[in-house]
């Protein structure tokens, strides 16, 4: 806001200095054109006293007298006001001095509008750097998510029970919300895990109870969770238009 109100200092000063330039151009030609008429003052006739010499002829004091008539007449005539001489001088003044002002806001208007642009296009460059910036931000945050997902699908699969247990257990942290792209993947690979032996050598007897192991156990709670969860899911998907087909 500040920026605005600065331009709009600006713009004002220079609307009020061209128009105090216009008032200047129309008034110094009507002061210059009293101070004329106050100085030339009401052109009357003039008398003119010819003293008649002895041998002057009367021809040529008649001829003397015309001349200085005529002189007259046209001193009258140069200091007559000229009202259409006068409008066109101050027309071609103010004219110019419009096309002065028109000029000046039209290139105001137009550093306003280039300069609008500038920062238009520096917002979205702005904006287009931080949406760069999230999007980054959030495909290291899934690939991060993925390693750590395939590190526990790996766990399972290790010799040692007490890392199986491990990654059982760190299944269950992507049954939370945003996670949902593992749901049916983790309940596949639980199931997948529970129908393996529970022992390498399984008693003679198929009916004699075996004991339940922490593995076992961990991949039951981690079942327990992922399957309405995965469920839920494929219901969903059963309600897009390409499974109604």
């Amino acid at each position: 806001m500040r920026w605005l109100k600065r331009d709009l200092w600006k713009a004002g000063i220079v609307i009020a200095g061209t128009l105090f330039f216009l008032v200047l151009m129309v008034w110094v030609p009507v002061s210059a054109a009293g101070v004329r008429e106050m100085t030339s003052g009401p052109a009357g006739p003039v008398t003119v006293t010819v003293q008649a010499t002895p041998t002057e002829d009367a021809t040529v004091t008649a001829l003397n007298k015309e001349k200085l008539a005529q002189e007259v007449k046209q001193l009258q005539e140069q200091n007559k006001p000229d009202p259409l001489g006068w409008l066109r001088t101050n027309v071609a003044i103010l004219f110019s001095t419009l096309a002065v002002v028109f000029g000046g806001l039209f290139g105001l208007w137009r550093w306003r509008v280039d300069r609008q642009d500038a920062q238009d296009k520096e917002l979205k460059d702005r904006r287009d750097a931080q949406d760069k910036e999230l999007e980054d931000r959030k495909a290291e945050r899934e690939k991060r998510v993925e390693e750590r997902f395939q590190s526990a699908v790996t766990g399972l699969g290790d010799e040692k029970e007490g890392a199986r247990i491990g990654a059982a257990i760190l299944l269950k942290t992507f049954l939370r919300l945003g996670y949902e792209q593992f749901y049916t993947q983790i309940f596949q690979l639980v199931a997948a895990n529970l129908r393996l032996p529970r022992t390498p050598n399984p008693p003679e007897d198929p009916a004699a109870p075996l004991p339940l192991t922490a593995l076992r156990h961990a991949l039951m709670m981690t079942f327990m969770e992922a399957f309405p969860l995965a469920r839920d899911q494929e219901k969903k998907k059963c309600e897009d238009k390409t499974c109604r087909q």
